[in-house]
């Protein structure tokens, strides 16, 4: 059996160290929603970069780790390449400058690194059409 939603055209791109903390239950969360043909893992802005230069396919979702300010600064600037994609941004830290540059990138949600992740399930699910939370997604 296949794991994952069915998804017919969403691609969802996943921006994460895999040995952060936050990355790795962003990384399960992405693998409970999405089939394997339609996600991608980047661990590099290089490649992430690199890839965003390509066609997405239809309203592909962006879930981006910002493990400080330096690497919030890189993902802002290439956020010309990011105007097609629906963002979802995970910040390490609640500081009032965090959250300005956090904002700059225009995502459609914003949460913290600190927290339990459930919500990215559910702002997921809703954006892929799905009711994350109600299907027992992220847990």
């Amino acid at each position: 059996m296949r794991q994952g939603y069915p998804n017919n055209y969403t691609t969802v791109l996943l921006y994460a160290a895999p040995t952060h903390r936050a990355g790795k239950r962003l990384r399960r969360i992405v693998d409970q929603l999405v089939t394997e043909e339609h996600k991608e893992f980047y661990q590099s802005i290089t490649r992430l970069t690199q890839r965003l230069r390509r066609p997405l396919g239809e309203r592909p979702i962006g879930v981006f780790l910002a493990r400080d300010a330096d690497e919030l600064a890189t993902l802002l600037s290439v956020r010309d390449l990011l105007r097609d994609l629906r963002v979802i941004l995970v910040v390490q830290d609640h500081k009032e400058d965090t959250l300005s540059l956090a904002h700059a990138l225009c995502p459609r949600y914003v949460t913290y690194a600190d927290g339990d992740l459930d919500d990215v399930a559910a702002v997921m699910g809703k954006m892929m059409g799905k009711h994350g939370r109600d299907r027992g997604v992220g847990q």
